[in-house]
């Protein structure tokens, strides 16, 4: 039925900022694990990969782009598209790997640049974002 409850088991996070700092979107994380019901602070239980910022991103809106220079963000890393590429090849004999991206889908971008194969070792991409002017 529609009402049914699919439990799924987390084994890891990536975290990408795009129009919110990478600082922000770190936040946001954790209130998404609360609401889900994973309530522990998630570098201790999960795989938690931190990917890029907007330090490295292209920001459209020049007032974002004015907030980068006044509190700069947190340094991004490669550990995120890292951390996909080996979950892929830790799933890659056994059930295919589920992507979900929050914001821009960067670091997964980024892992399928560097391993092309890694694209038949997935079984669903599911992508959510936003915008920030509240017009669409």
């Amino acid at each position: 039925n529609g009402n049914s409850y699919n439990p799924f088991q987390l084994e890891g996070i990536s975290v990408c900022g795009g129009n919110a700092p990478l600082r922000h979107t770190l936040k946001d994380m954790q209130v998404l694990l609360n609401y889900a019901n994973h309530n522990s602070d998630y570098g201790e239980y999960y795989n938690y990969a931190k990917g890029y910022g907007w330090r490295d991103m292209q920001i459209s809106r020049k007032w974002l782009q004015w907030m980068n220079r006044l509190q700069p963000d947190v340094v991004s890393s490669n550990q995120a598209t890292q951390a996909i590429l080996d979950a892929a090849e830790v799933a890659k004999n056994s059930p295919k790997l589920t992507v979900l991206t929050l914001g821009p889908p960067t670091n997964l971008a980024k892992a399928l640049e560097q391993s092309p194969n890694l694209a038949s070792h997935l079984e669903h991409v599911y992508m959510m974002g936003g915008e920030l002017t509240q017009q669409r």
